[in-house]
């Protein structure tokens, strides 16, 4: 089994990250998503002295698993959909 640092340099190596500067989606086969949400420009706190802070609007890379890897780390067989079912 390879290391994750393998596959990310691999993904890496393939222009991923310039996919994802341009706003596109990354989908990778039975592995999950990679999208870039952009949030938006709040009112942040510090707690330490209790002082209100802006905060920049930023964008950040989500990745939401798919149901062929959560099944496979929770020990599960994953379900076919009804539509595959009917075949």
């Amino acid at each position: 089994m390879l290391p994750l640092s393998h596959f990310c340099d691999s993904a890496c190596s393939g222009g991923c990250p310039d996919i994802l500067t341009t706003g596109e989606t990354v989908k990778l086969s039975s592995l999950g998503v990679l999208t870039v949400r952009t949030e938006g420009k709040r009112i942040g706190r510090n707690p330490t002295i209790n002082v209100e802070v802006p905060v920049k609007p930023r964008r950040i890379p989500t990745f939401r698993a798919s149901p062929v890897l959560n099944a496979s780390i929770n020990g599960e067989q994953q379900r076919r959909s009804s539509a595959h079912a009917r075949r």
